[in-house]
């Protein structure tokens, strides 16, 4: 009888523990969003209050192509499936990325997206499992006004 008592305040223990702890579920941080491949699934320019999709304009080697974030603050673009010419070589562009203005920004360090804003500072529109949008706005110059640029990344 005593045994079995002591089986039943046991059950009745670990089961009262397990029903008062909380379930914490630990969010991911920015970076480990972040820190993935994606692929790009639009492209959007607005400039003088009219929007155009570049998305579907873009070469089937262009918009296959895969843009790497990792941890270490590394950032690379490599050819996707499709080369625009096969001599191309596998990695696109190379750099550094890193967030700014409290995680709002992130500032992608390539100079193949120095001609945009300068400062390569992208307000990040998004940031989930799985998708990424940053958008820039680009100050006007030598005749052609100011526009936004909006990117959107869907995670591989």
């Amino acid at each position: 009888m005593k045994k079995n008592l002591l089986i039943l305040m046991a059950f009745a223990a670990v089961g009262w523990v397990s029903c008062s702890k909380e379930d914490k579920t630990v969010q991911p941080t920015r970076t480990e969003l972040i820190s993935k491949s994606w692929k790009m699934s639009g492209l959007k320019m607005t400039m003088e209050n009219v929007t155009y999709n570049l998305m579907d304009s873009l070469e089937t080697c262009m918009a296959d192509n895969l843009y790497i974030f990792s941890k270490d603050g590394t950032y690379k673009s490599e050819e996707g499936a499709t080369k625009c010419s096969e001599s191309d070589p596998a990695t696109v562009e190379s750099g550094t990325w890193l967030f700014t203005n409290n995680e709002s920004k992130l500032q992608i360090k390539v100079e193949s997206w120095q001609f945009l804003t300068g400062s390569n500072a992208w307000d990040i529109v998004a940031l989930n499992e799985t998708q990424l949008s940053i958008k820039v706005v680009v100050p006007a110059q030598e005749g052609i006004p100011s526009f936004t640029v909006e990117l959107v990344f869907s995670a591989v």
